[in-house]
């Protein structure tokens, strides 16, 4: 819980971070949050873990004794749950007019809260939805993590340094601020979703529903930390295939743009992935590399939607 030598008056945004078995280290995430140039009291902190971190702990507690007139920053730990369920506990205990929804591996840059108040000043309208990108560090050259930054892959959208719109409909959790009074009306995020994906999509199907108007807040570009593997990116696909299966279950009469990917089973797409790896073992073309991890991507997403297909008949 918040402390208690805080301050009684309600800050004017509330930070909700939904935190997995990857973020990067904790004196990057909680001083991001100390090092903002916007006033402590304006804002507070709200991080929920899926599984109890003793580093975060000793750091954010080492934060708080350098820095005493800081932000106030709770964290709390929901083991073994999805981030709809750790996210619907953050926006229980947030108590600002407005919400900025951040990902646990964004590196929040000293004006990011800032540029999210400006943003809901400028754009009093309830159905306003501020969007900030995040972009890898610039010293990254991981081929695939860019590949997918690049193609809208990894968030459902392009990601790029020059970018000045976001897709009409499109949201997420990763950086994306609204008024919590337009998020109570759209309702909670949906913890049948087992995963650390897709409640923000289907929540922002919602939030269609209801008017949003997303626009991109140029001053909110965060820093995307998070050391991709190949292995790992796989695992998310999986996920991300077995929570598909979910959302059409909820959503029959929607179009499933993922059909597609179904349409060659699991063995063909590891035939796929076999023959862009020996081409680029030949050729070292980096298209073959890309048909490699796209073979694998989508092996691994045929994979898990079939899981869930023996789950959900």
């Amino acid at each position: 819980m918040p402390d208690a030598k805080r301050p009684l008056r309600c800050p004017l945004l509330s930070v909700v971070i939904a935190a997995n078995d990857h973020p990067p280290a904790p004196e990057r995430v909680i001083g991001g949050f100390f090092g903002q140039s916007a006033p402590a009291g304006d804002f507070e902190v709200i991080l929920v873990g899926s599984q109890d971190r003793a580093d975060f702990r000793q750091t954010l507690q080492g934060f708080r004794q350098r820095q005493p007139a800081g932000p106030a920053f709770a964290y709390e730990v929901a083991a073994g749950r999805g981030r709809a369920h750790c996210l619907n506990i953050g926006l229980q205990r947030a108590r600002g007019a407005l919400v900025l929804f951040f990902a646990d591996d964004f590196i929040a840059p000293p004006g990011v809260v800032a540029a999210h108040l400006a943003f809901h000043r400028d754009h009093p309208e309830p159905t306003a939805i501020g969007i900030g990108a995040g972009l890898l560090r610039a010293d990254a050259t991981d081929d695939i993590y860019l590949a997918l930054e690049a193609s809208g892959e990894l968030f459902g959208a392009p990601m790029r340094a020059d970018m000045t719109e976001v897709p009409p409909g499109f949201f997420y959790v990763a950086n994306s601020s609204a008024k919590m009074a337009f998020v109570d009306q759209c309702g909670p995020f949906d913890e049948s979703f087992p995963f650390f994906c897709w409640e923000d999509y289907e929540m922002g199907l919602r939030m269609v529903q209801h008017g949003m108007r997303p626009r991109y807040v140029p001053g909110a570009m965060a820093e995307h930390d998070h050391a991709l593997t190949l292995p790992e990116r796989c695992r998310s696909l999986w996920e991300l295939g077995y929570s598909a299966r979910i959302h059409e279950l909820k959503f029959p009469q929607q179009p499933h743009g993922w059909k597609s990917r179904l349409r060659r089973p699991a063995r063909a797409w590891r035939w796929r992935a076999l023959r862009g790896r020996l081409k680029h073992a030949l050729t070292g073309n980096p298209e073959h590399l890309k048909a490699y991890y796209t073979a694998r991507l989508k092996g691994s997403f045929v994979q898990g939607y079939a899981a869930a297909l023996a789950q959900y008949r």
